[in-house]
């Protein structure tokens, strides 16, 4: 039987292979919907919605361009093939809060095709292919209250770019690197704010399991899952009940189900329907949207997120450790400009700082600005061992909260490092003279007293004493001692 180990959560039973691929709806960052002037906001229950999001006859799409030039962004982002020709598809369904009674999507010509993003396994880096982005309209939503349905129809017509990838992903860790990578992206970017509570990323995940190096199984939907963790969970559970299925000689049924977040379980929403089911048909109101190269060119980004972690991880570190700079705007901007002028192993002695005591810092203020120039000094200060860890530790505080350069609180406070070995020499000879008791236990064998001579001696120098040189002078004075 298949297992789950619930210690690290991962399916333990090398026999099944998951192949997952990924529909990601992510909720383009813009004021107005992408075919009404109706607000994107969210407000009282159906306040923000225009004529076309109700479906009032003769009412007429008129496309917001700003929602074109996100998709263009997303898809360069993405590495993406932006289609110079892309057509909007009326998408046929019957539900309550769609009063259209169709979706308008682009199923035929979609705006971005064929990209990918590197996703990092360890220290190895895996390409995600993405198959295509189409922009398409939300539905509104359906609230079940006291045996009753009600509708609220401020979502429909949001903006939504539905990034589908190719079933590259084999495991739900490998799911939730690539989701945080797109998510961070987007964010950089400015196309998608990415909070999934919000509603405004949310994924689909269609899983199947098969031998390895047979052809690929029937796979399964999960609809709309909102959180990193609940896919992950609802892939683990999946992964059990297919594999389960399989080992007693039954077979998966093609279906989407519906993630349930009190259990853990996953449960039969509908049997998978097909694209004739939808009746896809060109939208007769909405022309074609022809780019050109200028137009494209001119929306590129850059410095994004994973492009950061790939230059950071160069260094030596981990791509994980990598990210967790990468992956903020502020920290890569404060890292990258302290990093300029910078050898590579002081930068690594950076790079050590910022994720450790300034991250630290900064979560107990948050709104704290740091100068990267007074960083980048303080570093090199490190480097240089003019100055001792524990002391510079005082120096960022100092620098942060002072706005004054390391250099002078340095010298203000005495804090330089006492690097002189004869200067050390002395110190050594004079604190082991006041620690009798101990020199004599320690003649008679007691060999764990040399580290306890070593803090007298930093203690005695208030931390300025260069450790090395203080080990090293210290355990040439005992060795006269015998």
């Amino acid at each position: 039987m298949n297992q789950i180990n619930k210690d690290h959560g991962k399916a333990i039973n090398n026999k099944w292979e998951m192949v997952i691929g990924l529909e990601i709806h992510a909720q383009v960052s813009t004021k107005s919907k992408l075919f009404s002037k109706a607000s994107t906001e969210y407000n009282a229950p159906n306040t923000c919605v225009d004529y076309i999001d109700l479906g009032l006859p003769g009412a007429l799409p008129i496309l917001n361009e700003e929602c074109i030039n996100k998709a263009i962004k997303s898809g360069l982002a993405l590495n993406m093939t932006i289609n110079k020709r892309s057509e909007f598809d009326r998408k046929h369904y019957f539900y309550p809060d769609l009063p259209l009674g169709y979706q308008i999507t682009q199923f035929y010509h979609p705006i971005t095709e064929n990209g990918h993003i590197p996703i990092w396994i360890d220290q190895d880096l895996k390409n995600i292919r993405i198959n295509r982005i189409h922009l398409e309209t939300d539905a509104g939503k359906s609230i079940h209250k006291r045996n009753k349905t009600y509708i609220d129809l401020n979502r429909c017509g949001i903006p939504l770019m539905e990034i589908v990838t190719e079933p590259d992903l084999r495991n739900e860790d490998e799911v939730a690197t690539f989701f945080r990578i797109l998510q961070s992206t987007l964010r950089r970017i400015g196309t998608c704010d990415g909070n999934m509570e919000k509603g405004q990323m949310r994924a689909d995940v269609n899983i199947s399991l098969r031998k390895s190096g047979e052809e690929f199984g029937t796979r399964v939907e999960i609809k709309n899952l909102n959180s990193v963790n609940f896919m992950k969970k609802a892939i683990l559970f999946e992964y059990k009940r297919q594999s389960e299925i399989l080992e007693s000689g039954g077979e998966i049924v093609q279906e989407t189900r519906l993630f349930n977040e009190a259990t853990g379980e996953t449960i039969h929403m509908r049997n998978k329907e097909d694209a004739a089911d939808y009746r896809y048909m060109p939208d007769p109101d909405l022309p074609p949207v022809i780019l050109n190269d200028t137009q494209i060119n001119q929306i590129k980004d850059s410095n994004l997120p994973y492009e950061v972690c790939q230059n950071i991880a160069k260094l030596g570190v981990s791509f994980q450790d990598a990210w967790i700079i990468a992956e903020d705007p502020y920290l890569t901007k404060l890292f990258e400009s302290s990093a300029k002028s910078l050898e590579k192993n002081d930068k690594v002695i950076l790079f050590k700082w910022v994720i450790g005591d300034v991250i630290s810092y900064i979560k107990k203020n948050p709104n704290i600005e740091i100068n990267p120039n007074y960083l980048r000094d303080l570093i090199v200060e490190v480097s240089k061992g003019n100055i001792s860890g524990k002391a510079a530790k005082e120096v960022l505080i100092d620098f942060i909260e002072q706005d004054i350069s390391p250099l002078e609180i340095i010298k203000k406070k005495g804090l330089a490092q006492i690097n002189s070995a004869d200067a050390i020499k002395q110190i050594v000879h004079d604190v082991i003279q006041n620690c009798q008791k101990e020199v004599e236990s320690y003649k008679n064998g007691n060999e764990n007293l040399k580290q306890f001579f070593v803090g007298q001696v930093i203690k005695a120098t208030k931390g300025k004493a260069n450790p090395k040189i203080t080990q090293e002078e210290v355990l040439k004075y005992l060795a006269n001692l015998k």
